[in-house]
């Protein structure tokens, strides 16, 4: 891949856009498969929906069908800092602080917007998690709160259910709740605290924790030996991982390497992987540190079938490297796989025995798709438009795009 004076300087803006706004990304396990359309009596597409942005400017929504690597770009318009959330058959975009409010796309139309509503101007929604009744969880960062809004109520009547309920801190020391992410597993909700102090920094002591809530009702919920919240092992969890039996893995960036040769102090070793079993409501604490990565910050991860786990780590010259890794009794790191020389790399998802990389190198950028057994190249580049931001997967009757 080539690499000019004028993609570098891109590439840092990019990273110091995305330390501005610390964005933190999710992605659960999904089932693998073989490479060929389903069998049945319906006609079914497996999609690959994107979010792709320009960051200060405009943003839309492509898909690519997994199985013939067509893609349909510039679908539908979203912000240009958002993510998207696919739940079941229902396809959700968040769009963060500018527009502030929450899409629903309609994977049988095309992905045309059904709906969208405000959540509160300058509330700057991170993330949203649906119930089975189909209200959902929506942290909200401006103010560091929670609130759970009716993604069937849209048209008419108040959107907004309960709250807002305020997150907790966990020292007297923080001021200022800085929520990420929020999940749903077995009937409990988990929203993902940063636990960052003086905004971006990560002081030795500072660590990230979740706190467990019961879904329909906001209440805190023992889910941690009879405490509603988990002190995390470090500090800045920004992505995480779901594994069917309950797993979930935590990246912890802690001050980003690059964004502290940017204030002029020397980077931090102050990062790792972190391992956490909600079913037991226990942590295993740092399974690797950044230090053991080579002195990289950990800034993806995602499970695979087979005990595949896939990380992104970032240097300090605004690469990222994508690397196949173990994740048993003990973390192993594998060879890299991908490089993305610009430091653009900003999801990685395994479905359908394939690995999708979201990779915003400039002059480069597109979906890049990796066989999941092998680690090679299954696909050219996918050009989706805007360059890549968050990637998620839906099933849809017919065409993935009419």
């Amino acid at each position: 891949m080539r690499r000019t004076a004028t993609a570098s300087l891109l590439a840092i803006a990019g990273l110091a856009l995305l330390a501005g706004c610390d964005e933190l990304t999710g992605s659960e396990g999904g089932d693998t498969g073989d490479f060929g359309r389903h069998d049945g009596s319906a006609f079914t597409s497996r999609c690959v929906v994107v979010v792709a942005t320009e960051f200060g400017a405009g943003g839309s929504v492509a898909v690519i069908d997994a199985d013939t690597y067509e893609v349909a770009s510039d679908l539908t318009a979203v912000h240009h800092d958002s993510l998207v959330r696919v739940f079941g058959e229902r396809v959700f975009v968040v769009n963060r602080l500018g527009a502030d409010s929450i899409q629903e796309l309609d994977p049988q139309r095309g992905f045309a917007t059904l709906w969208q509503r405000s959540v509160g101007a300058g509330a700057n929604p991170w993330d949203i998690a649906l119930s089975d009744d189909g209200t959902a969880l929506v942290p909200l960062y401006a103010d560091g709160s929670l609130i759970r809004v009716d993604a069937n109520k849209v048209d008419d009547g108040d959107f907004l259910v309960d709250g807002p309920v305020q997150l907790p801190v966990w020292t007297d020391d923080d001021e200022k709740v800085e929520p990420g992410a929020v999940f749903i597993v077995d009937g409990v909700a988990y929203a993902m605290i940063q636990g960052l102090d003086d905004y971006p920094v990560c002081l030795p002591e500072s660590r990230g924790y979740l706190h467990a809530y019961d879904p329909d009702t906001l209440e805190p919920a023992p889910a941690f030996t009879g405490s509603a919240t988990l002190e995390l092992a470090a500090c800045n969890p920004t992505s995480y991982a779901i594994r069917g039996d309950g797993t979930v893995a935590f990246t912890h960036s802690g001050v980003y390497r690059s964004f502290s040769r940017g204030i002029g102090s020397e980077a931090t070793d102050d990062g790792g992987l972190e391992v956490v079993d909600l079913r037991n409501g226990h942590t295993s604490g740092l399974v690797v540190t950044e230090a053991e990565l080579g002195n990289r910050d950990i800034f993806r991860v995602a499970f695979g079938e087979q005990g595949r786990v896939w990380v992104a780590l970032a240097n300090d010259d605004f690469s990222v490297t994508v690397h196949r890794a173990t994740l048993d009794d003990t973390f192993e790191l594998g060879p890299e796989v991908w490089t993305s020389p610009g430091g653009g790399i900003f999801d990685i998802e395994e479905r359908w025995g394939r690995v999708w990389i979201a990779d915003r190198t400039p002059g480069e950028e597109g979906v890049v798709v990796l066989d999941a057994v092998t680690g090679l190249p299954a696909s050219n580049t996918l050009d989706t438009g805007f360059p890549p931001l968050d990637i998620d997967f839906v099933e849809v009757s017919g065409p993935c795009a009419r």
